[in-house]
C-alpha cells in the first residue's frame, strides 16, 4: 500500500472514530424518542446482577426508570426493593395507625408467599391490597410506597449515558408529551400515575388516566398500580381529552 493510499485509510478511520458517537446519539435519539423507551433500553442492556445492584437505589432514578427496573426483577428483587421501603416507612412513622401497621405486615406476607400461593392468590391478594392503600395511606403515602418505589423527585435525572439522547430527543425530533398522550393501556385508573410520569406541563394542564371501555390485555412487560401488580386499564389522556 502506497503512502498515499495509507494517509487515506487513516483519514477514514479517524472520520469514522470522531463521527460515530454522535451518529450513535442520534440514531438512539430516534429509536428512543421517550423517556420509557429510553428506559426500556437502559434496562435492557444491564445484566440480572446489574439490575439487582441498581434496586438498590431505585429512588434515585427518574420514574420511568424506577417502573422499567422494577418490573424487570425477579419476584425476591422485587420483595427486597418492597420491604427496604417499607422499613424506611416504619422508621419514619413510628406512631403510625394500627390499620396501617397491619397493612404494611400484610404487604410483606403478599411478596413472601407470592410464589408458593400462586397465580390466583397473587392477583387477588394485590387487588385487596392496591383497593385499601388509599384508605389507610395519604394519597402521597400510597404512590409513593406501593407505586413509584421512592418520593416524587421531581430532580431526578437520567443516567449520564442517557441525557444527551434526551436531550437531542426533545430538542430535534419530538417531545414526549407529544407521542406518549391517549396511549391504550397505559396506567391503572386506580392510580393516576399519569400525573406523575407524564408530561403535560406544555399544554398547561394536568395528565389523568381514564379508564378504557375495552378490556386491556396483560402487558409483556409490565402490570400498573400497586408495585406494577395490577392490569393497566386505561389511557393517560390530557386534562383538556377527558371531556368534563
Amino acid at each position: 500500500m502506497s503512502a498515499k493510499a495509507r494517509r487515506v485509510v487513516w483519514t477514514a478511520l479517524i472520520a469514522a472514530f470522531v463521527t460515530a458517537p454522535t451518529e450513535w446519539v442520534v440514531y438512539r435519539a430516534f429509536r428512543a424518542p421517550t423517556v420509557e423507551r429510553r428506559a426500556a433500553e437502559w434496562v435492557g442492556a444491564m445484566t440480572p446482577a446489574q439490575r439487582a445492584e441498581t434496586a438498590k437505589t431505585i429512588g434515585v432514578l427518574p420514574v420511568a426508570y424506577r417502573m422499567r427496573l422494577f418490573s424487570a426483577l425477579s419476584d425476591d428483587q422485587k420483595a427486597a426493593v418492597a420491604s427496604a421501603l417499607l422499613d424506611k416507612y416504619e422508621l419514619q412513622h413510628p406512631d403510625r395507625s394500627p390499620a396501617a401497621s397491619q397493612y404494611l405486615a400484610d404487604t410483606r406476607g403478599y411478596w413472601r408467599n407470592k410464589a408458593s400461593r400462586g397465580d390466583v392468590w397473587a392477583h387477588a391478594e394485590a387487588a385487596r391490597l392496591a383497593g385499601l392503600a388509599h384508605s389507610v395511606f395519604t394519597e402521597d403515602e400510597a404512590s409513593e410506597l406501593f407505586m413509584l418505589f421512592g418520593a416524587r423527585n421531581a430532580r431526578a435525572k437520567e443516567p449520564a449515558a442517557e441525557r444527551v439522547i434526551a436531550w437531542v430527543s426533545d430538542t430535534f425530533v419530538v417531545r414526549a408529551s407529544e407521542t406518549q398522550l391517549g396511549d391504550d393501556c397505559a396506567c391503572n385508573s386506580n392510580w393516576n400515575s399519569c400525573a406523575i410520569t407524564y408530561d403535560c406541563g406544555d399544554l398547561g394542564v394536568q395528565c389523568y388516566c381514564k379508564h378504557q371501555s375495552v378490556m386491556c390485555g396483560w402487558p409483556d412487560y409490565t402490570g400498573c398500580g400497586w408495585f406494577l401488580q395490577e392490569q393497566c386499564d386505561g389511557a393517560c389522556m390530557a386534562e383538556t381529552q377527558i371531556g368534563g
